[in-house]
This record gives structure tokens, sequence and C-alpha cells, in this order.
């Protein structure tokens, strides 16, 4: 077996090299196996998706997620340096308004937040907190997106009032799409958008015509 090596320590053409879509993986049974499947970069997945080439590509919105490890600096740039790469890439693209950034870190959100005040950012949250609306207000965060486990429809309520929108995560069963949609969460982060798109359609919560399985009404 060939040791571990962080992503940073390689170049672009190396980590093109690498097949990402041919092992299995047991964390996502339902996952299809796609051999030879390359990374994109996020510039190559703007324009993949991002663009009129694809029908409805105009339309599509871009949820991304900074994710760092405080322990573990070593495997990505600074902070301020990985914010600002990351927003090159979307204004180069004229993508400000349609992404949204989402980490569980709260330094890469204060520094989008800083340098690009008009981008939404969503507060991803493990597990449960006293006073998530404070927390949000502290960023200025427009989403919370706490762990579907954890969230109830006391803290929904006291989001909305606070102006704050919830989208949990991830949600992939039946029964917590309900659950959620219950309590009035504005959105739903699943590794199964057929499958919830589907459920929201059945439920007279989307039109039939829809694309888009990202948000709920409130």
């Amino acid at each position: 077996m060939e040791a571990e090596q962080a992503v940073r320590s390689l170049t672009l053409a190396e980590v093109k090299r690498l097949d990402c879509g041919t092992l299995p993986s047991s964390k996502f049974p339902s996952a299809r196996t796609v051999p030879g499947a390359r990374i994109p970069t996020l510039a190559e997945l703007f324009d993949l998706v991002g663009g009129e080439g694809l029908p409805g590509g105009g339309r599509i919105r871009f949820n991304i997620e900074l994710k760092g490890i405080p322990a573990r600096p070593d495997l990505t740039p600074p902070v301020a340096k990985f914010v600002e790469l990351v927003l090159g890439v979307v204004r180069a693209h004229g993508m400000d308004k349609r992404v949204q950034i989402q980490s569980f870190d709260h330094r890469y959100l204060a520094e989008v937040r800083r340098l690009s005040p008009g981008i939404p950012i969503a507060l991803l949250i493990q597990n449960t907190l006293p006073d998530l609306p404070a927390m949000a207000a502290v960023l200025k965060a427009e989403v919370v997106a706490p762990d579907k486990d954890w969230i109830t429809a006391q803290e929904v309520k006291a989001l909305h009032r606070a102006g704050v929108r919830v989208v949990p995560w991830t949600v992939n069963e039946e029964s917590d799409w309900e659950r959620l949609v219950s309590i009035g969460v504005d959105g739903i982060i699943t590794d199964d958008p057929a499958g919830l798109l589907a459920f929201l359609k059945k439920k007279g919560l989307r039109r039939s015509d829809s694309t888009d399985p990202c948000s709920t009404p409130r």
C-alpha cells in the first residue's frame, strides 16, 4: 500500500492522475462507482455545470464547503490565503450571486464575510449548541446548517425569528425528510437529490417541473 500523501503536497498534474471513482466506499453503499473519474478543479466545475452549455445550467447554485483541520495547518493554505484563492475563482467566473460558502471552521466564514460581504455564508454545526441565533449573529451568517439529529422545532423557530435559514445535513432517509419538513427547515443537504426531489414532489412541496431539490418552502 502506498503511503498517504497530503493533497497539498501534490501538483495539479499529480492530482489529475488520481482515479477517484473506482473504489467503492463502505460509507456510501448506494454510490455508483465511475472508474476513471478524475477530480475537477472549482473552475472546471463552474465551466462544466455553471453555464448555458448544460440545460438549466444558468440556474444552478453552488454550496461550497471550505474544509480545514485547525490542529493540522500543514494540510491547507493559511485561512486568509485559502479564502482568497476560492473567492478569486468565484469572481473570475462571475459566480458571486450564485454561490454560498459553508464551513465548520468559523475562521473561514469570518474571512469570507470580511472580503465578500455579499456572498451568503452557512455555519455548519456538528452538534447542539445553547444559542444558535447568537452564533449566527456573530458571523452575520444567513444560514445555519446543523446535524439532522440535533435540530429541534424550537431551534428552527428561534433561528427564523432571527432571520436565519436552517438547512440540516446530511439527510438521506425519507423518515428524516418527513420530520425535518414538519419542523419547518428551509432546505436539506442530501446525498440523494433525486430521492429527495421525488419526495418533495409527492408532498406537493415542489413543482413537477422543478429541478432544484435544495430547498423547501417555509
